[in-house]
């Protein structure tokens, strides 16, 4: 299980600290549990901090413990009945947990007199690969490892199912941009979400909720007339249009748009700096697929030209290039071709 060490509960509004002697093991309860009648008129928190192997009447009152903080708008990995003999046998991998993000913390018993806590989440489901493929293996085949969707399915969750809690990078594909890690590499390395997924389930007499299928929400889809594959291949590239919020795929590009020399897209900026490396740089399109891997360029780009705005207003930006991978932005040895957007017809990509 995944604890941290505190010296203090979070300080921020509409929290509850508990404590009690029970040590996290000990709470740990994978029974398939409903949550009481009436959940929705217990008292709503944003946070929730559990002390583990205390009480509140300790004279020195709540010091350093092993505690969960039960935050809304985190996500937590959470065990389940078909993954917990495994578990304990064999040991579980990342993907074998199941994942959801806190949308309201319900405290029914805060543990004082009966000394176990009964805290309840509602969570909003991601779904893996995994989830998905017995619905549509369409979706599961183009999802890469790790890679998680963001369901519009719910449920209540006993805490007591918590293993621990998760980051999960988001990536924007309608703004060409990600959450960077902390060492400013793409999400790859870890859990990370790009689509939705909307859950179809029916009510069945006498068993309850069934998923009886899924659909993909929020993939982007090349915007080019007559593509005969639209759905996003990291295979293939893609550039990103900006003024009309699109991608494209370069072949596409090739065979239908009209293609802008770079000389042209180069004196645009040749008469604000002498500075060639930064001029390569901002001339870059977005992109994505290909050499630019799944992710793309977008954040490198966005920097770029964040710099270059600064330039124009008179900022000083000599270390333009610090924070700048270069390579990922574009591989110096690989040249560009630049079309103008078939879409807008007013910017070039």
């Amino acid at each position: 299980m995944s604890h941290s060490a505190v010296d203090a509960p979070t300080d921020r509004p509409n929290t509850l600290v508990i404590a009690t002697r029970l040590t996290p093991e000990q709470v740990v309860d994978n029974r398939v549990k409903r949550p009481p009648h009436g959940i929705e008129g217990y008292h709503r928190y944003d946070c929730v901090s559990v002390f583990f192997g205390q009480t509140n009447s300790q004279p020195d009152g709540i010091g350093a413990g092993v505690m969960w903080e039960l935050i809304v708008g985190d996500v937590i990995r959470v065990y389940h009945a078909g993954t917990v003999k495994r578990g304990r046998e064999a040991g579980m991998s990342d993907m074998d947990y199941w994942y959801g993000s806190i949308e309201r913390v319900c405290v029914v018993d805060d543990g004082k007199e009966s000394g176990k806590p009964n805290i309840w989440i509602y969570v909003r489901w991601y779904y893996r690969a995994e989830d998905v493929k017995c619905y549509d293996t369409g979706i599961a085949e183009r999802m890469k490892r790790r890679e998680l969707l963001v369901s519009d399915e719910h449920d209540y969750i006993h805490f007591a199912s918590i293993d621990g809690m998760v980051k999960i990078a988001r990536v924007d594909e309608r703004k060409a941009t990600y959450d960077e890690t902390d060492d400013h590499d793409d999400p790859s390395s870890g859990f990370f979400t790009r689509w939705g997924l909307e859950v179809k389930i029916v009510e069945e007499l006498g068993k309850g909720p069934r998923v009886v299928g899924v659909s993909l929400k929020d993939a982007s889809e090349c915007a080019c007339d007559g593509c005969p594959d639209r759905a996003y291949n990291d295979e293939y590239e893609q550039r990103y249009c900006g003024q009309c919020d699109s991608w494209m795929h370069r072949r596409c590009l090739a065979r239908e748009a009209k293609k802008v020399k770079s000389e042209l897209i180069h004196d645009l900026f040749k008469e604000t700096t002498d500075d060639e490396e930064l001029i390569r740089c901002v001339t870059r399109p977005i992109a994505r697929g290909g050499i630019h891997k799944t992710f793309g360029n977008g954040n490198e780009v966005a920097k770029v030209r964040e710099a270059w705005k600064g330039l124009e207003s008179g900022e000083d930006v000599s270390g333009w290039d610090e924070d700048v991978n270069t390579y990922a932005l574009w591989p110096e040895d690989e040249g560009a071709r630049y079309y103008m957007c078939p879409n807008c017809k007013e910017h070039w990509v």
